[in-house]
């Protein structure tokens, strides 16, 4: 959960610096997916911490949701080192 918190955060605060710096590029379309992954894992995990709160206990994720997250993550960083790649040739 907290790895989920601070992946949405780092996204976040990247998405705001960008635009704090007065590039005037919205994101990448990869940066949203990722974002959106990483915000829907972690409100699955939050329901799930809400639902079984007497339990004390941290609920354990579905393997479909990392695959999930894992997804986008690569998409993110494959589509990141593509641009990176881009930039050097030119």
């Amino acid at each position: 959960m907290l790895l989920l918190v601070s992946l949405g955060k780092q996204l976040l605060d990247h998405e705001l610096s960008r635009r704090a710096r007065g590039k005037n590029i919205p994101g990448s379309a990869e940066g949203y997916i990722l974002l959106i992954a990483t915000l829907i894992v972690a409100a699955r995990c939050a329901l799930k911490m809400i639902r079984s709160v007497e339990a004390l206990a941290i609920p354990e994720l579905e393997s479909g949701w990392i695959v999930f997250l894992t997804l986008a993550c690569v998409i993110y960083l494959g589509a990141k080192a593509r641009r990176h790649l881009q930039m050097r040739e030119t």
